[in-house]
């Protein structure tokens, strides 16, 4: 079965694939994890973007509004991830791996609800760096806050696929 039919299987997911893979460069992932503290950013957003951005397409707001997807964080990840954090504290490394991989799970299942916006974006004949600032933009402005430049350079070289 291809990709697009079956998404919902780590190895046929093209936005985890992307995501996967920009990940696995350390300074991507410290810089995304820090965008992640210093700005509450969500990581898998910001991949989506980049993703959509290397295969045209661009970011838009209304459908992921109207997908659950920023309810999913607010309700799975983000609980999942500081009882995780709390659990690292008690030392019990096998709990704590166990508790990193249901965290990574909620993380897919985000992404899962992410492809499935794919076909609600629009395609578009802009530079790969346009569709990081547009798409960038839109996010910044939902959530208030104001985008810095050298940020927005840095964050366009992280996500150019690998």
């Amino acid at each position: 079965m291809d990709a697009a039919h079956n998404a919902t299987n780590h190895s046929n997911n093209p936005l985890w694939i992307y995501s996967t893979k920009q990940y696995s460069s350390a300074p991507c992932r410290e810089f995304l994890l820090a965008a992640q503290q210093q700005y509450r950013l969500d990581i898998n957003i910001l991949l989506f973007i980049g993703w959509l951005a290397s295969n045209n397409k661009g970011f838009q707001l209304p459908p992921l509004r109207a997908s659950g997807v920023f309810d999913w964080q607010l309700r799975v990840v983000f609980p999942i991830r500081e009882l995780r954090k709390r659990v690292k504290k008690l030392n019990v490394v096998d709990f704590y791996q166990h508790m990193k991989n249901l965290e990574l799970e909620a993380e897919y299942q985000e992404q899962v609800k992410l492809y499935q916006l794919t076909n609600q974006m629009a395609k578009q004949n802009w530079a790969f760096s346009k569709f990081i600032q547009e798409g960038c933009g839109e996010y910044f402005k939902d959530l208030r806050q104001t985008m810095d430049k050298h940020w927005l350079q840095t964050l366009t070289e992280h996500l150019q696929p690998r």
